[in-house]
């Protein structure tokens, strides 16, 4: 059946970005991982790093659970003078190259990569998330863009952020103490709480 399927090239396409994806953040190629994304991915880290440097506690606190995340560890990992005048592009490709961009797990998803569906324009395509080789209701959207097929990681963000709350419930934690506790690890340094919920300094 699969040599019916007119549409195989572009799902191989798919899968091969996925996997050039996950090498680039495993290498800490930033420029690679930035021309992987759609757009609007770029758009809305350009975002969330201004809300890092200066959303309010009150602005911060209501950005879903994996924007939080985000915020926190831009706030710990780097300061004002290091991200000034960078877009999202800039900030992704800065913090890829520094090896602590906040990427998704993309390994264990590669399972859900078997399920391609691409819609009549050729140009968007989908795949629901397994877990335990069963579809959740989460899926992990394409585009294709220029020729080129690129990973919308905008569509990722939610689950990532159910995944850190079934987490932080699994440690009997609250949610921002488990994130703290995630980035001190990742990092292997202290995590000023305080400052998780200031403005960075000028």
């Amino acid at each position: 059946m699969a040599a019916c399927d007119k549409q195989a090239p572009e799902k191989a396409a798919i899968r091969q970005a996925f996997k050039d994806l996950e090498q680039a953040y495993a290498e800490n190629k930033g420029h690679h991982a930035s021309e992987l994304v759609t757009p609007e991915s770029l758009t809305y880290y350009g975002e969330l790093l201004r809300v890092a440097m200066d959303g309010k506690p009150e602005e911060v606190k209501k950005r879903p659970t994996m924007d939080r995340f985000e915020i926190y560890t831009i706030r710990h990992n780097a300061n004002r003078k290091a991200l000034k005048g960078l877009d999202g592009r800039g900030y992704q490709t800065f913090t890829t190259d520094q090896g602590w961009w906040s990427d998704p797990d993309l390994e264990s998803w590669t399972e859900s990569l078997h399920s391609i569906k691409i819609d009549s324009s050729g140009a968007k395509a989908w795949t629901y998330i397994m877990e335990g080789g069963r579809p959740t209701s989460y899926r992990v959207n394409f585009e294709k863009i220029d020729g080129r097929w690129r990973i919308d990681e905008l569509s990722i963000r939610e689950y990532s952020g159910r995944i850190i709350e079934e987490s932080a419930q699994r440690e009997r934690m609250n949610v921002e103490e488990y994130m703290f506790r995630l980035i001190e690890y990742e990092s292997g340094r202290p995590v000023d709480r305080g400052a998780m919920q200031r403005p960075m300094p000028k």
